[in-house]
């Protein structure tokens, strides 16, 4: 469960409310080491289910700092600890977080909510052959990064919400690792488009892309340059920038709609930039530009954003494995007091308990940058992709030292 700061509560309140919410709680694993003398914790973890997000085996272990292991032994259970996560190898290193650390997070969030402000656009829908039939204006928030000379990058707000995540049997020419399930994602801000050649020169200073112009998606990047740009973004701008999840990018991407497309049960290239030689369901044939285009050039999507059909195919921070990753049941021993324990992964709060009663879904979102042979996850679809592999729910992976000319890809921003 991710718990996150209501913008009108302080601190304090926040505290409050977290310490009082109703318990999820997770499985029982094997405590490996315990010293008393330095209260140091060291617990096998075992995802009972598949191989979870980015990591390439599925038993880990965690180690607690001799701060944090104190104040989870201590007498005062309803006294809530805050810790942060790192993850190398197999290793999962947990550190104490005092209430100051915390609340930088919050005044962080304040300052992006309150430097955001709303836009309208307009969306369209089209019927099975794809032709219009519907126009509608939209509003979303939206927040700008000033990169310098004069370079925006522009991050809309995705509110949490639950969604059917894949395909269903029934969807025309899908593939086999869509499978269908239920996914409750946290609220995020994502690019409006993907990062362009302007906004990558601004961060990394030079230009690998195919096809040149400043309004251009950047391509022939591997998800190890994209990772170095968002390390980069993250110092330059002090907030903390990565790679989208699958969950997170195909939320975005349906934004509230169940079709193959968002534009609904078909796409053509008057809508998005794709090979149109090769149309989806009862639409015909049309255009192949056989290049990128400018991002914005076509319809956003109802949460505001564009060229999520089309133009580039976009990395994801996960690796990929056939089927998705339905649980991350995290164990954690009993013999620690986590009924009040608290741990910060990019931004999210998320509670732990030790119960044994209930097994509920503890999503990481973080990366093992130091893993570079998986395999990671390519969502969307780029100038030369058939409208079949357009689809929303369209799945690819790649080594993350990959590069071609239609891969890029898009930002996230996590806050508090």
């Amino acid at each position: 469960m991710q718990f996150k700061r209501d913008s009108l509560e302080t601190p304090q309140q926040f505290k409050d409310r977290i310490e009082s919410n109703n318990p999820y709680q997770v499985g029982i694993a094997e405590l490996l080491d315990y010293d008393t003398d330095r209260l140091h914790y060291k617990i096998k973890i075992t995802w009972t289910d598949s191989i979870p997000l980015q990591f390439p085996c599925n038993t880990f272990y965690i180690e607690a700092d001799h701060q944090l292991a104190k104040n989870l032994s201590s007498e005062n259970k309803k006294q809530p600890v805050f810790a942060k996560l790192t993850v190398k190898n197999d290793t999962i290193t947990v550190t104490h977080m005092d209430f100051a650390e915390l609340k930088h997070y919050t005044l962080l969030e304040e300052h992006i909510k309150s430097a955001s402000h709303e836009i309208k656009f307009e969306t369209v829908s089209v019927d099975s052959q794809g032709k219009i039939i519907k126009r509608e204006v939209c509003t979303a928030l939206q927040y700008s990064d000033d990169l310098g000379d004069d370079v925006q990058l522009e991050m809309i707000h995705i509110q949490a919400g639950t969604f059917m995540m894949g395909s269903p049997n029934t969807e025309r020419d899908r593939f086999d690792n869509e499978t269908l399930r239920q996914v409750n994602v946290s609220s995020f801000y994502m690019g409006k488009y993907p990062v362009t050649q302007k906004q990558w020169q601004a961060v990394m200073g030079n230009n690998p892309s195919c096809f040149k112009g400043d309004k251009l998606p950047v391509e022939n990047v591997s998800w190890i340059d994209a990772m170095q740009f968002c390390k980069k973004l993250s110092e330059k701008t002090g907030k903390k920038y990565r790679l989208p999840t699958e969950a997170e990018w195909e939320y975005a991407c349906r934004s509230t709609t169940t079709t193959p497309f968002h534009f609904g049960e078909t796409i053509t290239p008057e809508i998005a930039n794709y090979n149109g030689s090769y149309p989806y369901g009862n639409s015909v044939s049309g255009n192949y530009r056989e290049k990128t285009v400018d991002v914005g050039t076509f319809p956003p999507n109802p949460f505001g954003l564009y060229d999520m059909h089309g133009n580039v195919c976009e990395w994801c921070l996960d690796i990929y494995t056939d089927f998705y990753n339905q649980k991350q049941d995290m164990a954690i021993s009993n013999c620690l007091s986590c009924e009040n324990l608290f741990i910060v992964i990019n931004g999210l709060i998320h509670q732990l308990y030790s119960h044994d009663s209930h097994h509920d879904d503890f999503n990481i979102v973080d990366f093992n940058i130091e893993n570079r042979t998986s395999g990671r996850v390519i969502r969307g679809s780029s100038w030369r992709s058939y409208a079949r592999r357009c689809r929303s729910s369209y799945r690819d992976e790649a080594s993350p030292s990959y590069r071609y000319d239609n891969l890029g890809f898009r930002l996230v921003m996590s806050t508090l």
